[in-house]
């Protein structure tokens, strides 16, 4: 779940893809995501996790939106720090289940060229609400992005 807010450099759009190591809190986050950022927001998509469960007749949506960086500190060379906070949603159509979740994802990145490096960890809390329970769930994770600037 990758964003990069680069004042100097924020003006590209950005495709990408982010690999998350941890326990996640909802149904998605074990495999690589389709992100899409901008200078103001990082949308991340699920799609092979939807894609997996289409093969076991399930219908499974999963993503995550996160806003611009709260705080965007240069620590050395053309590494910044990131700070931004995030929703992410899950639903599973057998038996209906949605998880919701808020996330905070706090790292480093780092812009060369027209490629973009992030790592960060990112914590998450939310509720999962399904027939007939409701619950607090609690996860989070390492993340890795890579993404590469397509448009200005």
């Amino acid at each position: 779940m990758a964003f990069f807010l680069f004042a100097a450099q924020a003006s590209a759009a950005s495709l990408g893809s982010t690999m998350a190591l941890g326990v996640p809190a909802g149904f998605t986050g074990g495999v690589p995501s389709l992100d899409f950022a901008t200078p103001t927001f990082l949308i991340q998509f699920h799609v092979l996790e939807t894609i997996e469960a289409l093969t076991d007749e399930t219908l499974l949506l999963g993503g995550d939106l996160y806003l611009g960086s709260l705080t965007n500190r240069p620590i050395g060379g053309s590494w910044t720090t990131v700070v931004m906070p995030g929703v992410g949603v899950d639903v599973l159509d057998d038996p209906f289940t949605v998880v919701a979740t808020g996330n905070l994802r706090l790292g480093v990145q780092t812009h060369s060229g027209s490629a973009r490096v992030a790592a960060a960890v990112v914590p998450e809390l939310g509720i999962l609400t399904g027939d007939p329970d409701t619950e607090l769930v609690v996860g989070g994770g390492v993340q890795f992005s890579l993404w590469f600037d397509v448009g200005k």
